[in-house]
C-alpha cells in the first residue's frame, strides 16, 4: 500500500512537469502530442494532411497516397525552454512499397527534468542520488489503398514510461485510420488512437491511455494549404486545430495555426490532453531536403516551445 501511494504521488508530481494538462486517470503523454514541427506548427490539425516522415502520428492511411518513394526525418522539441524544458527527440519514415502498400516505423524520446532521490526518511541519497524520469513509444504502421480516393491504415504502438528507479510501466496500444483524397485538391481523415492496455506502475497505480478520435479535412490550391481537425477525447474532452500555410514552388513556407485545448464535457477529472496555443512555422525544400521549425504562443507551460525537423524524401 505504501509502494503504491508514494508511486501516485510521484505520477502527480512528475506530471505537472509535464508540458500539458495532466490527468489523475491517464498516462503516457507521447502518445497524445506531436513530435515535428510540422505537425506543431499546423496546431496538431494533420489528420487529413499530406503524409510526411511522421505519417504514423498524421495518419498512417496516407502513405498509400505518397506521389514519391519513401520520407525520413530527424525531429527535436524542447518544450517551456524558459521552465520546465522537457526534451524530446523523434525519429519517423516511412516507404511506398509498390501502387497500393506504405509501411513505415516511429521512435520517441521524452527527457524530463531530474530530480533527487531521498531515502524513507527524506534525507538525499549520495550514491546515485539524481534521477531523470521519461518516456518512450515506438510504433510500425501500415496502410494500403483500397481505390484511387480511400484508403486504410493501422499503427501497433509499444510505449515505455519510468517515474522513479521502482516506478516503471509499459504499454501496447493501436490506431486504425481512413484517408480520403479527390483529384481537386480537398482531403479527409479519420482515425481512432490509442485503443490498449492500462499503464501499470503498481497493484494501485494503473492509469488508461489517452484514447480518443480524430476527423479533419484539407484543402490546398495554388500553394496554399487549410487545415482542420476535431478530437474527442474518451474522456470526455475536445480538442481542435486550425491551420493555413503557403508555400512557394515547394522551395519555401509560411504557417500560422491555432489549437485549443481542455475542453472538458461534463464533470469527474480534467483530461490528459494539450493546452491552447497560437503556432507560428517555417520551412524549406530543396533537391530532397526539407527543414522545418516551429515556434509555439501560450499562456499555459508549454509557452515559448521550440521545434526543428530535419530530413529527405524523394
Amino acid at each position: 500500500m505504501k509502494k503504491s501511494y508514494l508511486i501516485s504521488i510521484l505520477f502527480l508530481g512528475i506530471s505537472t512537469a509535464v508540458p500539458f494538462r495532466t490527468s489523475a486517470q491517464e498516462a503516457m503523454p507521447t502518445f497524445l502530442m506531436n513530435a515535428d514541427a510540422s505537425a506543431l506548427y499546423s496546431a496538431g490539425a494533420t489528420v487529413a494532411s499530406e503524409a510526411e516522415a511522421f505519417a504514423l502520428e498524421r495518419n498512417p492511411a496516407m502513405m498509400s497516397f505518397y506521389a514519391g518513394r519513401m520520407d525520413a526525418a530527424l525531429s527535436y522539441s524542447l518544450w517551456s525552454p524558459a521552465s520546465r524544458k522537457e526534451h524530446n527527440v523523434a525519429l519517423g519514415g516511412f516507404c511506398r512499397i509498390g501502387k497500393r502498400i506504405g509501411l513505415g516505423i516511429h521512435a520517441e524520446f521524452l527527457l524530463q527534468q531530474p530530480y533527487s532521490l531521498v531515502d524513507d526518511n527524506g534525507i538525499p541519497q549520495q550514491v546515485n542520488g539524481v534521477f531523470r524520469p521519461g518516456e518512450n513509444n515506438f510504433a510500425l504502421g501500415l496502410s494500403c489503398l483500397v481505390t484511387d480516393w480511400l484508403s486504410l491504415g493501422a499503427n501497433l504502438k509499444l510505449g515505455t514510461s519510468k517515474l522513479a528507479p521502482g516506478a516503471k510501466a509499459s504499454a501496447f496500444a493501436a490506431d486504425i485510420y481512413a484517408a480520403y483524397k479527390s483529384s481537386f485538391g480537398l482531403s479527409a481523415g479519420l482515425g481512432v488512437c490509442n485503443l490498449g492496455t492500462k499503464v501499470k506502475y503498481g497493484p494501485e497505480s494503473i492509469y488508461a491511455l489517452p484514447s480518443y478520435l480524430r476527423a479533419g479535412v484539407s484543402y490546398g490550391i495554388m500553394g496554399l494549404r487549410v487545415n482542420g481537425e476535431l478530437d474527442y477525447l474518451f474522456s470526455k474532452a475536445l480538442m481542435a486545430g486550425v491551420s493555413a500555410s503557403w508555400w512557394y514552388k515547394e522551395y519555401a513556407g509560411l504557417s500560422v495555426g491555432y489549437h485549443y485545448g481542455g475542453g472538458k464535457l461534463g464533470g469527474g477529472p480534467a483530461p490528459l490532453n494539450i493546452p491552447s496555443y497560437f503556432s507560428l512555422g517555417v520551412g524549406a525544400a530543396f533537391k530532397g531536403l526539407h527543414l522545418d521549425l516551429a515556434y509555439l504562443l501560450s499562456t499555459s507551460a508549454i509557452k515559448n516551445t521550440i521545434s526543428c525537423t530535419i530530413g529527405y524524401r524523394f
